[in-house]
């Protein structure tokens, strides 16, 4: 009798999450640490634009994390994206400079109209499987 070589488990890889899916879990893990609302204004501008950042590089190819903000708008703007978008991202983008550098404080409504337009920017340019098919004809 012949032995019998063990099979191999060939593990299928896991399909990759897709950047919107990751970007609005972490945008709502944001919000519920209420961040602004306890006073760590700075904190909750750089995990709102790091998310954004983060969701940029994956679904556009732009190395945003290394990018300085209108860096990033000037990259989008080659992707024919909705000018009202771009014009609340580079605000979001904008205000979150502010904080961050020069230790702007924003008028609470602000924090939810940048968390708002972040949640709209990513939803808005999310990659369906439309965008998958009219992109490979």
């Amino acid at each position: 009798q012949s032995k019998r070589k063990p099979k191999k488990i060939v593990s299928k890889p896991k399909p990759k999450v897709k950047p919107h899916i990751t970007a609005l879990k972490e945008l709502e893990n944001l919000k519920l640490k209420k961040l602004w609302q306890n006073g760590q204004i700075k904190q909750y501008y750089s995990e709102l634009t790091d998310i954004l950042r983060i969701y940029i590089d994956g679904r556009f190819g732009i190395n945003a994390m290394e990018m300085i903000s209108s860096d990033i708008i000037r990259e989008l703007n080659d992707n024919n994206l909705d000018n009202k978008l771009m014009k609340e991202l580079e605000q979001t983008l904008t205000t979150a400079d502010l904080v961050k550098f020069a230790k702007m404080e924003p008028f609470p409504d602000a924090h939810d109209r940048c968390f708002q337009q972040a949640i709209d920017f990513v939803k808005s340019t999310a990659e369906t499987t439309e965008t998958q098919n009219s992109t490979q004809h």
